[in-house]
């Protein structure tokens, strides 16, 4: 196979002298980033890079497919290659596609500006993969069980989020590694910063951020500790010593279920969202489980990022708190009352329609929805307070990120739809919203989703887990982190496997 070669355009024509007209010098970057360095892959894995440049006005550029923000220059041209093309290749376009085991190095140039990163193509798939039961993404960190119920977390570990045992607020991990204390889980829900987990008995312990309680603690979620936090890195007991059967999480609040049915919520109430009892400023949080949503019992629960809502035992679905685009079912102006800054809320339970029985709910940020036993699903809000069916594919599983949502069919298809500006639906692309479902582009069956706020992931029929989307501080776990300063969209738009945790 012939070679890219690695000579800059710019000094190979300078090299022939004999040219009565050399074309002008190309424009260099002042700065450049690669995204996606240090992958880890196996042979055919195929990962889109992408890459940041800022001129010498600081102006940053982003050379991403369907990227929407400053427009890359003519005369910013991107060169790509490979160090060792047996190990793996590039096209013009940055799409690496990986062919025989061994580690080699990716090259970008924009003039004389060069950034790297480097490739390992590793010779057994399992080599790079994280074995797993149950998945849950928060905003910058993702973490799962493995199939021991032990714990992992990566990404982000602001506020504890990671569970590593110390507060160090700026600390990334594109890989991951166990939360500390060995503790065994057999369920898992992840927030905006934190995560809770359900020991085989039913016992909820908790660890990172707690700015509004949602550790269940007990501890003021509001009260900075000596270093200028809000969390806990390691796990603590929710207080009350309830046996749960489900926990789920939203942003900054957390409701749990016991064998009744009765539903158990803390953490932020600022927009009715626990169904605790009416708004008030001065109590607008619960730092320890509360009996919620009155005398109703519950089948199952979807948390968003701001609201609930509940498959209730009489076979009707509830939702409660924020509503701005009607994602609580009923239109934003008809909101029974006014939370905090003012926002439509309802801090009390809502029946949809009785025409619409589900067997299981999710809610996203802005929008909600339900599948049917028949596995149809239905969705609502951001502008459409009504339930209205997805049409064309029956789904088995049904879950809803920040603002896309993801569906399982029965032979573990997996499909997205809604935003996709950072690759969070996994389709191979990165662009406007897709309102209809697209497949994501890999040919693995998966057997479990688990949407976040801008990627996702999931469990493979291989028993692996993938990640694509948003990357910042490592979500992914495939051992990449964000380039610095980098724009948003520094995404891996197809599943890339987590990187097995270091032993």
């Amino acid at each position: 196979m012939r070679k890219i070669s690695l000579l800059p355009l710019s000094v190979a024509v300078a090299a022939c002298a004999s040219d009565p007209v050399r074309p002008p010098p190309e424009r260099s970057a002042a700065r450049l980033w690669i995204y996606a360095t240090n992958l880890s892959l196996t042979p055919g894995d195929t990962v889109r890079m992408g890459v940041t440049a800022a001129d010498s006005a600081v102006t940053t550029y982003v050379q991403f497919p369907d990227y929407s923000g400053n427009r890359w220059p003519d005369s910013l041209h991107i060169r790509w290659w490979i160090g060792d093309t047996s190990h793996a290749t590039v096209d013009a376009s940055g799409l690496v596609s990986a062919r025989n085991p061994g580690r080699t190095t990716v090259w970008v140039a924009v003039g004389a500006t060069v950034d790297s990163g480097t490739l390992t193509i590793e010779s057994d798939p399992g080599a790079a993969g994280f074995l797993a039961q149950s998945l849950g993404g928060g905003s910058l960190h993702t973490c799962a069980l493995d199939t021991a119920g032990l714990a992992y977390c990566w990404g982000s570990d602001f506020n504890g989020a990671l569970g590593r045992g110390r507060l160090r607020q700026f600390n990334s991990a594109a890989a991951p590694a166990a939360v500390i204390g060995s503790r065994t889980f057999a369920s898992l829900a992840v927030g905006l910063g934190f995560a809770c987990a359900l020991t085989a008995t039913g016992s909820a312990y908790c660890w990172g951020g707690n700015q509004f309680g949602q550790l269940g603690d007990g501890a003021d979620g509001r009260a900075f500790s000596e270093i200028g936090a809000f969390g806990r890195a390691s796990p603590v007991a929710v207080l009350g010593g309830q046996a749960f059967t489900t926990i789920r999480a939203g942003a900054y609040h957390v409701c749990a279920l016991d064998a009744a049915g009765q539903a158990f919520c803390w953490g932020s109430h600022a927009f009715g969202q626990l169904a605790v009892g009416p708004y008030d400023p001065a109590n607008d949080h619960r730092t320890e489980p509360t009996p919620a949503a009155g005398n109703l019992r519950f089948l199952s629960l979807g948390l968003g990022a701001l609201h609930t809502c509940g498959v209730a035992t009489d076979s009707l679905t509830y939702c409660w708190g924020l509503n701005i685009k009607g994602e609580l079912g009923i239109d934003s102006a008809a909101s029974p009352e006014k939370c905090a800054g003012g926002w439509p809320c309802s801090t009390r339970p809502i029946p949809l329609d009785s025409a619409f029985r589900f067997v299981a709910v999710t809610a996203g940020f802005r929008h909600s929805c339900g599948l049917t036993a028949g596995g149809t699903a239905y969705c609502w809000g951001d502008r459409a307070p009504t339930p209205q069916p997805v049409a064309g594919l029956s789904f088995t599983t049904l879950v809803a990120g920040n603002e896309h949502t993801c569906g399982l069919t029965a032979d573990g298809t997996a499909y997205c739809w809604g935003e996709n500006d950072r690759g969070q639906l996994g389709d191979g692309t990165v662009g406007p919203p897709e309102t209809t479902p697209v497949a994501v582009a890999t040919p693995m069956k998966f057997v479990s989703l688990a949407p976040s706020f801008a990627h996702t992931c999931g469990i493979g029929a291989d028993g692996r887990a993938y990640c694509w989307g948003w990357n910042r501080r490592g979500q992914l776990g495939n051992g990449a982190i964000e380039a610095p300063n980098a724009a948003i969209n520094a995404v891996v738009p197809v599943p890339v496997r987590v990187r097995a945790p270091r032993s």
